[in-house]
């Protein structure tokens, strides 16, 4: 059982992290996503980037929430970006189910899904993956997906 201790309240991962897609290869354990999120927002569910609108824990974009909507549709139907991003429960699921739909991309695409590919789509765009591949990645998005990878297995 991961049960972890957040804003006063205790939360049981199992209810609130989305069951992975039978297309999924990876499995978003609670202990990435917390990684992501330390990474991405530092845990702060305000945290805001102002060149990408990237916003919550998560950092999805406008972009990456046009997605979601179309890809989950009425699971996102009601909620407003702008507003709801800053939840915890709505980042920790949208982030969670980017990275789910970002494994049906890379498979669309014919790029293997391993997590170095995931994550590099994650903060890089699958699209920027695809055109110079994970090894041409810039030193900032091998940054990142180490140190997530690196968090992840600290919190095993």
């Amino acid at each position: 059982i991961f049960i972890y201790r957040l804003s006063f309240a205790f939360i049981d991962y199992r209810t609130i992290l989305p069951a992975a897609p039978g297309y999924a290869t990876i499995q978003v354990t609670p202990e990435l996503l917390e990684a992501l999120i330390q990474v991405e927002s530092s845990n702060n569910p305000r945290a805001y980037n102002d060149r990408t609108k990237a916003r919550g824990l998560t950092q999805i974009t406008p972009i990456a929430w046009r997605e979601l909507r179309k890809h989950y549709g009425s699971k996102y139907a009601n909620h407003n970006f702008w507003e709801d991003m800053c939840k915890s429960q709505v980042a920790r699921e949208a982030g969670t189910d980017y990275l789910y739909h970002l494994q049906k991309i890379l498979k669309a695409k014919r790029i293997p899904v391993t997590l170095d590919n995931l994550l590099a789509a994650y903060v890089w765009g699958p699209s920027n993956l695809e055109k110079n591949g994970i090894h041409n990645a810039p030193r900032v998005v091998k940054n990142y997906v180490a140190k997530v990878k690196r968090l992840a297995q600290a919190s095993d």
